[in-house]
């Protein structure tokens, strides 16, 4: 992940988005009275895994934005409106892929049910407070080291 943003504020940035993650599937659980077992356990980590991808490519694509000379409020603005359409895709990927299992209460039901609530859960809520907080959280930490954006140079 480091290799991927290149800084360890960044780094930070893009985990806090795994707790945010789960919340959205624990909330999930509740609302729907499943139970965490070893399935929502496994959901959680697919979660995890969603949520790291996303936040790398609004932080990413922040960085680059900066590195082209943008300001740093714009730069992150810019980078939350931009890759909207890549989290919102991955969200209905997981949703519409996974609903008929949190649906389902055949045979089997009680092993993929909590791992697709999970999922479900866990990934709107990601694609709502991420897209609000991350972009925020960007330019407070970067305003807070000193850095600002000048031409495309970090100062």
């Amino acid at each position: 992940m480091y290799s991927a943003v290149k800084t360890w504020i960044d780094t930070l940035l893009v985990l806090i988005s795994i707790p945010v993650a789960c919340t959205g599937g624990l909330l999930a659980l509740l609302v729907t009275g499943e139970h965490l077992s070893v399935s929502a356990a496994m959901g959680f980590i697919s979660i995890f895994g969603i949520a790291i991808q996303d936040a790398i490519l609004v932080v990413t694509y922040a960085q680059r934005q900066w590195a082209e000379g943008r300001g740093l409020e714009e730069g992150a603005r810019n980078a939350a409106e931009q890759r909207f359409r890549p989290v919102l895709m991955t969200t209905l990927v997981a949703t519409l892929g996974l609903l008929p299992a949190a649906l389902s209460n055949g045979i089997g039901a009680q092993t993929q049910k909590p791992l697709a609530i999970v999922v479900i859960g866990g990934s709107l809520i990601l694609a709502v407070l991420t897209r609000v907080l991350q972009p925020p959280l960007l330019v407070l930490a970067h305003r807070r080291l000193g850095r600002t954006v000048v031409n495309g140079e970090g100062i």
